[in-house]
Parts: C-alpha cells; structure tokens; sequence
C-alpha cells in the first residue's frame, strides 16, 4: 500500500506541474492590466506605471514564474491584489462551501444511481431497464446551469418553499445548510447521476453472468439479495472509478453553479478573479483545487485495496 501511495504522489508531480503552467500562460494571454484594473480609469500613465513596478509586473514572464514557483516551494500561493490577502487564506475560507457542494451532489448521485444501475441490470432489456436508463441519459444531456435555474424558478419562486441563493454555515444552522445545499447539489448531482447509473448497469451484467453468482442462486438466494450482496460487492471497483472521475468533473460543473445560486465558494472566487484580472486568486485556485482532485483520485485506488483484496497482493 504505501509503495501505491508514493508511485501515486509521484505521479502527481507531473500533474500539478502541468496545470501551473497552464494557468501561468494563460494570465499572459488574455488581455487586459491589472495594474490598469487597480488605478482605474481616470489614473495616469505615471501611476499606472508605478503599480505594476510594485506588483512586480514589469518583470519579465520567466522571472516571474520563478518567483511564484519558488514561493508555491514554501507554501506561499501569492497574495491577491484586489481583495489584500493571501491566495491560500482566500480559497481555503471558500474551500468548505465547494467541497460541501460536491460531497453532497455526489453522494445524491450514488445513492439514486447506484440502486437505478442494479435494478436495470437486474431487468436488462425489459421496461425498467429502459426506463431507468432512459431517465439517465436525459438527466446527462440536461445543462446543469439551465436545471439550476429551473429548480429556482420552480423550488424558489413559485412554491418558495427554498432560498434562491445565499448559503447558511452548518455550524450555525443544519436545517439551514441543508436548505441553501438542497437546489445547487441536486442540479449538480443530476447531471453525474446518469454516468453513476450506467457504469453499475454495466458492471452489474458482467458480474451477474460470473460463476459465483450462479452458484448463490443455485444455493436459493432471492435475486434482490444476490444482486445486493454479491452483484454489487463485485461491480465496487469500476462504480468507484467512475465517481472518482464524478468528482472532478462536480468540482468544474460548481464553478457554475455557485454562480448561479450565489454561493460564496472557490468557483465563484476563481470567475471573480478572471472578471477582476487577478491572476494570483486565478493560478491559486485552480492549483489548490487540482491538487484536492488528485488527493481524491488517491483516496480512490485505496479504496479498491479496500473493497477489492485481489489487488492488496498486487500492490
């Protein structure tokens, strides 16, 4: 196990590496001064001027970034211009109302499309299997900013029965946590519901046609038990797989998300930061928030040792 959990680090390297530079180009295309942004638009060219000296900006790019890898070296991400604190201190306050956000769509996912995967699996070709897969596949197609403004046009304004933006810390109220979570998780979580749904379907069959399975029906095992204990048991590994992947792509679909219900999370700091040309919230953000993507990949391969003891010998 733990030579996985190096090989794995290791291979994040790479990874993060990939993202920084990506981030770091980017601030150098897209158009705009922040220097400009912070003096506004009656400053003269002295002040202006004057700032980006300041803000190191007149520098050239490849010191730059050596600058910033050698602070990111010391766990220092920078310091955002606009809102005067540190980067790291700005996305980790946000970080709870993203990562709750995500936890919370995902488990709605798992829990629905876990259960509609092996009822398919357990009807493959009859009508609950199309149906189940069916409703799936629409709830893929459907984009998750336009069910968002669905569910506030109908949850929010016309039964009012929840807050159409806004989020409430679980500390100071669960009840209302959940009522802020409730409309911007659900709409995330359909749109991972269905790869949840179809990736079990497929695995399930593939279990269910083992010879241990065929054995416990010989034994008399009523098929709701064998696909509960022993189909699902079996199909964990690719199920795992693909909420792995599930939490990646939650993580970009909050960027939007948080936007639409206003929720105070990285997504919505991050969008504020492109809007406001503050690269250093933009190349902190997207590193943070990448490096929690591979933190959750790595959770996920130690799960398969878990769930799967074949594999603890190969590791």
């Amino acid at each position: 196990m733990l030579r996985l959990i190096i090989v794995r680090l290791l291979a994040a390297v790479p990874v993060l590496l990939v993202v920084s530079l990506v981030s770091f180009g980017l601030t150098l295309l897209v158009p705009g001064d922040i220097a400009t942004e912070i003096a506004g638009p009656t400053a003269s060219t002295a002040d202006v001027e004057r700032i980006r000296v300041e803000l190191g900006l007149d520098k050239p790019p490849l010191v730059r970034m050596v600058q910033w890898y050698g602070g990111v070296l010391h766990g220092d991400l920078g310091r955002s211009v606009l809102l005067n604190q540190s980067v790291g201190e700005a996305v980790l306050q946000r970080l709870p109302v993203t990562l709750s956000l995500t936890f919370v769509a995902l488990t709605i996912a798992s829990l629905i499309g876990i259960p509609a995967g092996l009822l398919a699996a357990a009807k493959a070709r009859r009508w609950p299997d199309q149906l189940t897969m069916g409703t799936a596949l629409f709830g893929l197609s459907l984009p998750d900013f336009w069910l968002g403004l669905l569910l506030i046009w109908l949850f929010g304004v016309k039964l009012g029965w929840l807050p159409t933006g806004g989020f409430v810390d679980p500390g100071t109220s669960f009840v209302g946590w959940l009522r802020c979570i409730a409309m911007p998780a659900g709409a995330l979580a359909l749109t991972q519901l269905g790869p949840i749904a179809r990736m079990t379907r497929a695995a399930a069959l593939e279990v269910a046609s083992s010879d241990y399975i065929r054995t416990a029906r010989a034994k008399g095992l009523t098929e709701p038990r064998v696909y509960a204990r022993h189909v699902l048991a079996g199909s964990l590994v690719p199920i795992l797989t693909v909420i792995g992947i599930g939490f990646g792509l939650s993580l970009g679909g909050a960027l939007v998300i948080e936007q639409v219900f206003s929720l105070p999370g990285v997504g919505r700091l991050v969008i504020g930061a492109v809007l406001r040309r503050d690269w250093p919230i933009i190349q902190g953000g997207l590193l943070l928030t990448t490096f929690i993507f591979v933190a959750v990949n790595l959770l996920v391969d130690l799960l398969y040792l878990w769930v799967d003891p074949r594999m603890r010998e190969e590791a």
